[in-house]
C-alpha cells in the first residue's frame, strides 16, 4: 500500500511540475507578447520619423533645384531620380530644352555649355576667356560676357607655331 501511495505521489508531483512549467511558459509568452507590442510601437515611431525626414529631404532638394535652375537661361538640372525599386537616387544631370544633355543635339549641347559658363561667371564675378569648339552646328551663337575664342578648321591655313621657352 505504501508503495502505491508513493507512486501516486510521484505521479502527482510530475503532474504538478507540468502545471508549473505550463504556467511559466504562459507567463513567458505574455511577457514576450508585451515586449512585441512595445517593439512594434517603436518600429512604427521610427518609420514615421523616417518618412518625415524623407519628406523634409525631398522639400529641401526641390527648393535647391528651383534655386539652381533659376540661375540658368537654357539649362536645368535634375538632382534626384526614381529607382526601379521605388526609392530615390542622387544624381546631377543637366537638361537642355527638356532633354537630357547626353541625348541633345550638338547645337543644343554647345549652347548649354556656354549657358553654364555664363552662369558660373555671373555667380563668381570672374570673367575668363572661353575656348569654343564644335560650334559648326550652331546657326545663331549665344552671347557671352567674356572673350570668346572659336576654334574652327580652315583649309589652307599654315599651322600655328610657337617658338620660345616656357618658364
Amino acid at each position: 500500500r505504501l508503495e502505491e501511495l508513493n507512486r501516486r505521489r510521484d505521479q502527482c508531483l510530475v503532474e504538478l511540475e507540468k502545471f508549473k512549467t505550463v504556467k511559466r511558459y504562459k507567463e513567458e509568452c505574455e511577457r514576450l507578447e508585451k515586449e512585441e507590442r512595445a517593439l512594434s510601437q517603436t518600429i512604427a515611431d521610427i518609420e514615421r520619423d523616417e518618412d518625415t525626414m524623407q519628406q523634409h529631404s525631398r522639400a529641401l532638394i526641390e527648393a535647391m533645384t528651383d534655386k539652381v535652375n533659376a540661375l540658368f537661361d537654357m539649362v536645368a538640372f535634375k538632382f534626384v531620380e526614381k529607382t526601379i525599386e521605388g526609392g530615390e537616387k542622387d544624381i546631377c544631370e543637366p537638361y537642355v530644352n527638356g532633354q537630357p544633355y547626353s541625348v541633345a543635339n550638338n547645337a543644343s549641347r554647345f549652347k548649354a555649355r556656354l549657358d553654364i559658363v555664363n552662369t558660373l561667371q555671373r555667380a563668381t564675378g570672374i570673367r575668363v576667356p572661353v575656348f569654343c569648339d564644335e560650334s559648326e552646328s550652331v546657326t545663331k551663337l549665344p552671347s557671352c560676357d567674356c572673350q570668346t575664342i572659336f576654334l574652327r578648321v580652315v583649309e589652307g591655313v599654315i599651322p600655328l607655331q610657337v617658338n620660345g621657352k616656357i618658364q
